[in-house]
């Protein structure tokens, strides 16, 4: 038995203390082979805090994978602020009627109706023939419903015709129907008119106006 064992009458004495500990930082752990270098037992300082922070890296020198956060959805703008103003409206500019002129075919005369369905109605005659009857092709039209006109036969769509010449500056009414009347008389040819004379077909009845004659015409200003 040892000597200092017998002296002390104690067991083994303790080893003693190393005056120097080993501190092992995150992520700094080697092989097995190879030893870190003793650490001294004063405080740590800034770099041994930043150190410790760090994340431990595997052995091996393996790279990290660094994951990013998907980028946030882009906002759609809101459809009343996105809104596009209206766009205003064309000005309307009203269309400007015809310039009509009055000597492309100026009145020599008229017809009134003092008597029949179109009572108070006022016709124009104008230079050359003025056919008198039913229809769109007809210059005079009659189209106040008288049924009665050339005794009803529909296929009659001129009654008569008042005729003015300028060379001569006189109206004549040149019959066509059988029934056509002046002055309660039958026409059975041309008949100079004068002004005032009553022409008659069916119920309806018409006056003679003349503007233009011995006196005036159109002409005469140009």
């Amino acid at each position: 038995m040892p000597f200092y064992r017998d002296l002390f009458g104690k067991g083994a004495p303790p080893p003693p203390e190393d005056p120097t500990r080993r501190i092992v930082r995150p992520g700094s752990e080697r092989s097995s082979d190879t030893t870190s270098p003793p650490a001294t037992d004063s405080a740590p300082g800034p770099e041994d805090l930043e150190s410790a922070a760090r994340p431990a890296v595997p052995a091996g020198g393996a790279t990290r994978r660094i994951v990013r956060a998907d980028p946030a959805p882009a906002l759609k703008p809101s459809t009343e602020s996105a809104a596009k103003p209206a766009a205003p409206k064309p000005a309307i500019v009203p269309a400007r009627a015809a310039v009509r002129d009055p000597l492309a075919n100026p009145v020599v005369g008229w017809l009134a109706v003092i008597a029949g369905p179109g009572l108070g109605e006022i016709l124009s005659l104008g230079y050359g023939v003025n056919d008198i009857g039913r229809g769109a092709d007809v210059r005079v039209q009659l189209d106040f419903g008288d049924e009665t006109i050339a005794d009803g036969d529909r296929t009659v769509t001129i009654y008569a015709a008042i005729i003015y010449t300028a060379r001569t500056r006189r109206f004549y009414l040149q019959s066509v129907a059988a029934e056509t009347r002046l002055n309660e008389r039958l026409v059975n040819a041309s008949m100079e008119l004068t002004g005032g004379e009553i022409l008659r077909l069916g119920q309806t009845r018409l006056r003679f106006v003349p503007l233009c004659g011995p006196d005036f015409d159109w002409r005469d200003s140009g």
